[in-house]
């Protein structure tokens, strides 16, 4: 692996770190960071496959904008998901949502330990931290 390859694997996973501090803090993923995330995987997309594929992040995208008007999703999540979309290879797709949605049981789990042992309840389970782990993870599957 050369040192520029390594360099934006570095970059994503410390945007992905970033956002998971951000959804834990204040239950929102800025734009900023969804649109840093989308950019760094079209350079991963295209350092290991030569090319970029959008029909599968669209779909993602569209998909995610329904479960989030349905309240199941938050709008940041459908756009982090599709961002990570970018750079993960098609057939990767089921695993990556696999483990989101593994990583994403594991923080519910954690969050009503918290709750149990606080007596109060909070806004949400922040998703964000899930599909983080869930898009890295699948970006490195496709590499």
């Amino acid at each position: 692996m050369s040192v520029i390859t390594i360099g934006w694997l570095f970059l994503l996973t410390t945007l992905s770190i970033l956002v998971a501090i951000s959804d834990l803090i204040s239950r929102k993923i800025g734009n900023g960071l969804c649109v840093s995330i989308a950019l760094n995987a079209v350079a991963v997309a295209l350092i290991f496959s030569g090319s970029v594929s959008v029909i599968v992040p669209v779909t993602i995208f569209l998909l995610g904008i329904c479960l989030s008007q349905l309240g199941w999703l938050g709008g940041g999540d459908s756009k982090l998901l599709a961002a990570y979309a970018i750079a993960i290879d098609p057939q990767n797709i089921p695993l990556t949502l696999f483990m989101t949605t593994i990583v994403g049981g594991l923080v519910s789990v954690i969050y009503l330990v918290i709750n149990r042992f606080n007596h109060k309840t909070t806004e949400g389970v922040p998703y964000g931290v899930a599909i983080a782990i869930g898009g890295l993870l699948g970006v490195l599957a496709s590499i």
